[in-house]
């Protein structure tokens, strides 16, 4: 077993000798340094300075509203532009909303909620490109049989980050101040925007091999292009139906997440006074997706989507049931702590699969397209799932139940889907190799190929059980 982890690890070592990989990854631990941090120095500063939870909603809807805004349109534009110019262009937006939020508060002397919106704003904007980009430009700069370790060796950054930020966040805010913790995030997006470079020139200019036959060709983004790409999402999930049922499944798996970080907490502090159990259980669920990750890393996801989507609804319905059952008081701490922990270890393994995936399966035109609507979805389910959480409390059993059904539902959709859809022919130079074989030989076969700070990682590698 320690062999197999050694000679994992220096296939990982291997994989970072591709330059412009090394770029990736490097600019990818820089900026997530501070990943963790941000979200949380936030919720602090905003509460502690505006005096309620009121200044924090602001904030949050103000980055979602960026979110939702921007999302239609970057996968088009990561389908059909530089990819690396695009993620070069977000870090320079992302350091204006920060390093700017940080000059206002400075030279103005005094807080201001309207300028903290707008920053969010303006990061959850520029996140939303940021993240179909990387997905897009993956699987032109890996090998195929690389994705997975990849895309794991990229979640792993966030995981570490959402892992220990908590705790550094509180110990920067009662040290070095707001206003500094953003002058630090500005200069970890500085570092990645010089590493993006380096890889850039690594990788030469990517651009969309299709031209102008891609989505919408090099039209500028705007009504037309939006529509094309929704037309392409049409053609994408009429070809591949388990492709549309699996942003279905996903978006479930978002709304529970959203429940649980709202209803979780609730139910906990109030069944025993304090705040000790939902932060255990947090801080576990954190380690848990930094294990899979790692698992992912050592080579232990060696199964397809069919299997994992299976177990991705068995792990989010086990913590939906536990989750319930506490509310109910019909079970204790020890079932709802099992549910998060195995909910948190199995959505980031199968969110690295997913990913890899669909990098694999979808020329560039179509993945960009497709990660932008599918991280969409995701966007949306976070929130969605906090809504019911706070509206439906004393009732939250029923609404976990509900999303248990669709869960369930449409992981049957997404398995029988897969297996009478006929074989993914893209009609493009991007498609993979495998897909002129038998539909069920290639899911069962194949073994890999492929937060304040914007919550859920949607559209980029991996899950994070963080929101």
């Amino acid at each position: 077993m320690a062999a197999d982890a050694s000679r994992s690890l220096f296939r990982d070592l291997r994989l970072l000798r591709v330059r412009s990989f090394r770029g990736i990854f490097l600019g990818a631990a820089c900026s997530g340094a501070t990943d963790g941090i941000v979200p949380v120095a936030f919720a602090v500063h905003s509460i502690a300075v505006f005096g309620s939870a009121g200044s924090l909603t602001v904030i949050l809807i103000a980055l979602w509203t960026g979110r939702f805004v921007c999302t239609p349109v970057a996968g088009i534009t990561a389908a059909r532009r530089d990819q690396f110019a695009i993620m070069i262009g977000s870090d320079l937006a992302r350091i204006l909303a920060q390093a700017g939020l940080a000059l206002v508060l400075v030279g103005t002397g005094r807080e201001s909620l309207p300028a903290m919106a707008v920053s969010a704003a303006l990061y959850g904007a520029a996140t939303a490109f940021y993240a179909p980009a990387l997905a897009t430009v993956l699987p032109r700069v890996v090998p195929g049989p690389e994705l997975r370790r990849a895309n794991a060796l990229v979640a792993l950054v966030a995981d570490i980050s959402v892992l220990v930020g908590p705790a550094a966040a509180v110990a920067l805010s009662a040290t070095v101040g707001f206003v500094w913790i953003l002058v630090l995030d500005s200069l970890t997006f500085g570092a990645n925007l010089l590493a993006l470079v380096y890889a850039r020139r690594a990788a030469g200019s990517v651009r969309d091999p299709a031209g102008p036959q891609g989505v919408g060709g090099w039209r500028g983004v705007g009504g037309p292009a939006v529509r094309a790409g929704w037309t392409s999402m049409r053609v994408i999930v009429g070809r591949a139906p388990w492709l549309g049922w699996s942003a279905g499944l996903w978006f479930a798996v978002s709304f529970a997440i959203g429940l649980v970080a709202v209803a979780g907490p609730a139910l906990t502090v109030t069944a025993t006074g304090g705040g000790g159990l939902w932060a255990a259980l947090a801080t576990g669920m954190a380690l848990a997706a930094l294990a899979g990750s790692l698992s992912v890393i050592a080579g232990a996801a060696r199964f397809g989507w069919r299997t994992a989507c299976a177990a991705l609804a068995a792990a989010v319905v086990l913590e939906l049931v536990a989750l319930a059952g506490y509310g109910r008081e019909m079970s204790g701490p020890v079932l709802l702590f099992a549910g998060c922990l195995i909910a948190g270890f199995v959505v980031s393994v199968t969110g690295i699969v997913w990913q890899s995936l669909i990098q694999a399966e979808l020329p560039t035109e179509q993945l960009g397209v497709f990660s932008s609507v599918e991280g969409f979805l995701g966007a949306a389910g976070v929130p969605a799932g906090m809504i019911a959480g706070g509206w439906a409390l004393t009732g939250v059993e029923y609404v976990a139940v509900g999303v248990a059904v669709v869960l369930l539902g449409c992981t049957v959709a997404v398995r029988v889907t897969m297996r009478t859809s006929a074989p993914a022919r893209w009609g493009s130079a991007a498609a993979p190799v495998e897909a002129s074989r038998p539909v069920r030989a290639r899911w069962h076969r194949r073994r890999g190929t492929g937060v304040l700070s914007g919550g859920r990682r949607a559209g980029g590698p991996g899950r994070s059980r963080e929101s």
